[in-house]
């Protein structure tokens, strides 16, 4: 993407060193300073194509001439044929991005902090382990929303202290309290990709303050993205984020100290927002019947990590057995089971197992449907909102109902919640008529055991499925279902 002005050659960002080199002519350049001599790829705006599910766009390489084909939201690419860097002129002046972390952590680095996440995955797959993986890793800006929100305002509360005793009445005396708060949050932000799910990006945080402002010299050997929903979808999570600090940092205040606070209301606006991008490393991993990806995320600043492992049942099952073994002989060293002990242990492990399942089956249930994720329900229900927004609430065209008909149902899947019912029954009717055949019991448990087996073997298929999903624009970075 940017030539040596030395050799003409095509030069590399050096993430250890954090400088621009020529590998031909070993000439280094500090990113700032480097005169960016970049060629963006022309758009062939009479080849734009729309799947019916995604938007794409052609565009010629500036080096070898090669048709290009990019998704809407592609800033930066690479060609097929020349693996020649490509800059999107064109998507990149929409997004306008003010600041940049760049990789600070090389691919190297982050593959070895992927395995050393797996070292203490001790039912993570061998699939997951080889040396495969290493070639699947891309790096990859990712497109966020930096908030800087300022809160210069009066808070209110209530406030309530113990005062004295009374007879049989204790007293507390009620205050309403007025503060002043005088607080900035500075770089406060939220990824504005829809496929790059809210989620992830929560659970790999970056440090704003190594921010650079935006120089297209960082973005050289990765890839990156532009934003493809409205800039202004999480502005009431940012302003409500900064709330909830605030009255958490009020109970702090030593003034407040032995009183109970409760009703307290804060206030904080947008003072500024501009975008950048973080940087990121993908990598995608085909489930065993092939039809759903899981995929790691290492943070390229700091080395954070977001992994889809999924359990290998069969390692679980074994680690189980081995691990139960010696606790019943032990507990048959200590003291005599009876059989009516046998199956009230059963009926708590059925009750364990039916709320694990529960707990699991409602994570699950909500991943698959993305609840919770501003970004991926504003691209979904975009068309729907604007088209409402136009006809002023009254009406939406037969159109738009149709393609609303057509959208997947919401996924929901039920657990085992009847065998148990079924199963904890006899053991139930066997605890309450008290009978001394011990043969009864140990059915009775043994039905229970089996239907725990169960039990635990959905949860962790289901867990394996639905952990499992797509790697945003997967089949242009190289992590694809071919690989």
């Amino acid at each position: 993407m940017i030539k040596c002005p030395h050799c003409s050659g095509e030069m590399d960002f050096d993430i250890k060193d954090q400088v621009v080199k020529c590998p031909y002519c070993d000439s280094e350049f500090n990113p700032k300073d480097l005169i960016n001599v970049t060629k963006a790829a022309t758009e062939r705006k009479a080849t734009e194509y729309d799947t019916g599910v995604t938007k794409g766009k052609c565009y010629t390489c500036s080096q070898c001439g090669a048709q290009l084909v990019t998704f809407d939201d592609t800033a930066v690419t690479f060609c097929n044929y020349c693996d020649s860097q490509a800059l999107i002129a064109s998507e990149m002046e929409i997004l306008n991005p003010k600041l940049i972390i760049p990789f600070k952590k090389t691919k190297d680095e982050a593959v070895d902090l992927y395995f050393k996440k797996l070292r203490h995955s001790l039912f993570a797959p061998n699939s997951f382990k080889n040396d495969v993986i290493v070639k699947k890793f891309r790096g990859i800006y990712m497109p966020y929303e930096i908030y800087d929100i300022e809160s210069h305002d009066k808070f209110t509360c209530k406030g309530e202290k113990y005062s004295h005793r009374s007879g049989d009445y204790i007293i507390y005396d009620l205050y309403n309290i007025t503060g002043d708060v005088d607080a900035d949050y500075d770089g406060l932000s939220f990824d504005i990709s829809s496929g790059y799910s809210d989620d992830v990006s929560q659970a790999i945080p970056f440090n704003i303050n190594e921010a650079e402002d935006f120089n297209n010299n960082y973005l050289i050997g990765n890839y990156a993205d532009t934003s493809d929903i409205d800039s202004q979808i999480y502005d009431d999570n940012a302003t409500q984020t900064v709330q909830e600090d605030l009255k958490r940092e009020i109970k702090k205040q030593p003034g407040l100290f032995g009183y109970s606070i409760t009703d307290i209301k804060s206030y904080a606006h947008i003072n500024e927002k501009k975008k950048g991008f973080f940087p990121v490393y993908f990598a995608s991993f085909k489930n065993k019947k092939g039809d759903r990806i899981h995929y790691a995320i290492i943070n390229g600043q700091n080395g954070k990590s977001a992994v889809d492992i999924p359990v290998d049942y069969f390692k679980y099952l074994i680690a189980s057995i081995i691990f139960a073994v010696p606790i019943f002989f032990l507990l048959q060293m200590i003291a005599t089971i009876t059989a009516k002990e046998i199956a009230i242990a059963s009926l708590v492990v059925l009750l364990v197992g039916f709320i694990l399942q529960a707990i699991d089956i409602s994570k699950i249930n909500n991943k698959e449907n993305h609840l919770g994720d501003e970004g991926f329900d504003f691209k979904v229900f975009k068309d729907l909102k604007e088209e409402i927004k136009n006809n002023g609430g009254d009406q939406v065209s037969e159109e738009l109902k149709l393609k609303i008909n057509g959208m997947p149902k919401a996924k929901k899947i039920k657990g085992f919640g009847l065998p148990i019912f079924l199963t904890s029954l006899p053991i139930i009717f066997l605890l309450v008529i008290n009978t001394y055949n011990d043969t009864l019991y140990y059915i009775a448990s043994i039905a229970a055991i089996v239907v725990c087996l169960f039990i635990f073997r959905f949860v962790v298929k289901k867990h394996n499925t639905f952990i499992a999903r797509s790697l945003p624009q997967l089949n242009k970075r190289g992590g694809d279902m071919n690989e």
